[in-house]
């Protein structure tokens, strides 16, 4: 199995360098101030390079060429997104979100992002109004597959070997910098994050604990696995998730292709003609290169 590093662990990279980026560490109410150049200027994205579903935003960005949009990013390696700061942005602490600073309005997850980005910004349609039931039909099987799961957790003994240096730094570093926040505040979110975080590191530290962590892996890859099959016998209408057209539901399924690829290898796109097929279709698109760079 891979080792997920913590500079891979999504395989996210910058989409241009004509984006402005921008640390969490320094987000304030400056980040929050309009800015009236132009529409695309005022919105801001906040992202961590190496998450799984900014992805579908940044696929987007790139795909519409939304150069002046400022993307911020957030450091989880540091639990940044939990941050007394962060949370007034997003009270769930999770990236992406999106604020626009002419109006005040954030959204805080990636469907609705994406779909905000497309109907108001010119460019590539992504959400066509012929195949909507379709697209979003697609983009909630993706979204019910735990990614981040599968990348945290072990599938057994051998597996657990491999992923504890990068867990328990991981995990330490987000626990030591949550009892920092907690000092300040205690609230039910900090107090579900921590119980969350501790029993996964106490399974890599205790592995006569960690059987059920191994079920809870192995569970969810099963339904990824069922997952690949439906959209596998889907991409036989292709070339894309909903035929001709590349679409949101394309946006939301490379990002977790790709980060179960890191995860599982081959076992993927093995026995998956059509899968493989788009795969090396979408990763040969303008927009997966400036966002992923090479398949």
């Amino acid at each position: 199995m891979i080792l997920i590093k913590a500079t891979t662990l999504a395989l996210l990279l910058t989409i241009t360098s004509n984006i402005c980026l921008t640390h969490a560490a320094q987000v304030t109410d400056q980040c929050l101030e309009g800015d009236n150049n132009s529409k695309a200027a005022a919105i801001k994205i906040y992202s961590f390079e190496e998450a799984l579903w900014p992805g579908p935003v940044r696929l987007t960005l790139a795909e519409k060429s939304l150069r002046d949009v400022e993307v911020i990013e957030v450091n989880l390696a540091v639990a940044e997104n939990l941050s007394p700061e962060y949370l007034k942005i997003n009270q769930h602490g999770t990236v992406p979100a999106l604020v626009d600073t002419n109006t005040g309005m954030i959204l805080d997850d990636s469907t609705t992002i994406t779909k905000f980005l497309d109907e108001n910004f010119p460019g590539t349609e992504l959400y066509p109004a012929q195949e909507l039931s379709n697209i979003d039909r697609w983009i909630k099987e993706a979204h019910n597959v735990d990614g981040n799961l599968l990348a945290i957790s072990p599938a057994n003994a051998g597996e657990l070997k491999q992923k504890k240096a990068f867990a328990e730094k991981f995990l330490g570093d987000r626990l030591k910098a949550l009892a920092k926040f907690m000092k300040k505040q205690d609230i039910a979110l900090y107090r579900e994050k921590q119980k969350e975080m501790q029993s996964v590191l106490n399974a890599y530290q205790h592995p006569e604990q960690a059987q059920p962590l191994y079920d809870s892996h192995n569970n969810e890859w099963k339904k990824a696995e069922a997952f690949l099959n439906r959209l596998d016998a889907q991409l036989a209408i292709g070339p894309y998730v909903v035929g001709k057209k590349y679409t949101l539901a394309d946006v939301h399924t490379i990002p977790l292709l790709l980060r179960l690829k890191s995860i599982k290898g081959d076992a993927v796109l093995k026995g998956r003609q059509n899968l493989q097929r788009y795969l090396y279709k979408v990763a040969s698109r303008e927009n997966f290169k400036a966002v992923y760079g090479a398949l």
